[in-house]
């Protein structure tokens, strides 16, 4: 879809490559090792509030609150149209052209 994707194996790298370089849109897993994807959207949502947050999870119930910090939230395991789908909504509503 010729978006310029940057990858993080931590929530700590991600967290630190999120502080310095320009983002439009942050997927991110609800269950990492050592954080969680909500305390890193908290933290993300500090940084930059106008960055577009998607979050996912194979968990089967994530609690309500654990979405507070997120713009979106989908389940794992979804087709690659609705994640894009997903994705240019996000953008478009943040007024990046997607």
């Amino acid at each position: 879809e010729r978006y310029s994707v940057t990858t993080a194996r931590t929530p700590q790298e991600g967290l630190e490559r999120f502080a310095v370089a320009p983002v439009d849109l942050v997927l991110l897993d609800y269950l990492m090792p050592e954080s969680n994807g909500d305390d890193v959207a908290a933290m993300m949502k500090r940084m930059k509030p106008d960055v577009r947050i998607l979050m996912f999870s194979g968990v089967p119930h994530v609690p309500e609150n654990a979405k507070q910090h997120v713009d979106a939230f989908l389940q794992k395991g979804q087709s690659p149209t609705v994640v894009l789908d997903k994705i240019r909504e996000l953008l478009q509503s943040s007024g990046k052209v997607a």
